[in-house]
């Protein structure tokens, strides 16, 4: 009798490692979803004054953005090396248009953090979720957050540093960025089941947001030309590592303004 207890517990303990991920996986959709739910009841109570001055805010940052882009920091470096020799990555200099946010890619992006959050109460805007991503297709919405350090992005989807922030309007390229699946959370892991003409949208305090797919490729991480922003368009770019579980690529799912 002893020897099956044994077996019947030995049985259940690797049922339920077996099954941790799926239900971890799960647990962390339910939140995800509680998050965006209760991001939309802010935006409804929000006053009129409030968005308005939100909407200036971000509107004044992507104009100055779109006369001033000195590049992208790739949000899913590994080490300082890989930090500062993207040929397009970020000359983070005066010019940029964080100009008053002194990232320093020595440092690493984690201890940046508590400065990004300082430029974005300063400049008016939430460090908190900022807006939301759903993606019909995969049946997933996540929180959207201004910055894409390595904290943000086990949180939810980070818009990247050098790309418009999510409010759209012409001469707008807004990039966001997910990991491709975490052990227990799925984030971006099936972003390459996407193809041209599936519908993504971005939820913000002023409104929907629609993007129609009309492209995707890999790239290296310092191949950001793909990135910059389009004289007249509106657009939202969705990047993550590639292949599944490897981060030596990122894949680019391009999306243009529908609505």
């Amino acid at each position: 009798m002893k020897k099956y207890g044994i077996i019947l517990i030995l049985f259940m303990t690797g049922l339920m490692i077996f099954l941790y991920p799926q239900v971890s996986r799960m647990i962390n959709d339910y939140f995800f979803a509680s998050s965006v739910s209760a991001l939309y009841e802010t935006f409804d109570k929000m006053p009129e004054h409030d968005r308005t001055q939100e909407r200036e805010l971000v509107d004044h940052y992507n104009r100055q953005l779109a006369t001033n882009n000195t590049g992208f920091i790739d949000p899913f470096f590994t080490d300082t090396e890989d930090a500062t020799s993207g040929e397009s990555t970020a000359e983070l200099n005066d010019n940029n248009a964080y100009a008053d946010w002194d990232y320093n890619p020595e440092t690493g992006a984690d201890d940046d953090d508590s400065q990004r959050e300082e430029w974005l109460d300063s400049h008016g805007l939430s460090s908190g979720m900022f807006a939301s991503i759903e993606i019909p297709k995969l049946s997933l919405k996540m929180p959207i957050y201004l910055g894409a350090s390595r904290p943000v992005l086990a949180k939810g989807v980070g818009q990247v540093e050098g790309s418009s922030f999510p409010g759209g309007g012409p001469n707008t390229h807004t990039v966001l960025a997910g990991h491709r699946g975490m052990a227990t959370k799925e984030m971006f892991k099936n972003l390459d089941r996407l193809r041209t003409g599936d519908v993504f949208h971005i939820y913000t305090s002023d409104g929907k947001l629609s993007y129609r797919v009309y492209d995707t490729n890999v790239i290296l991480p310092h191949e950001t030309s793909a990135l910059n922003i389009q004289r007249g368009k509106d657009l939202a770019t969705l990047l993550t590592c590639h292949p599944y579980r490897s981060n030596e690529y990122r894949l680019l799912v391009h999306g243009e303004r529908i609505e």
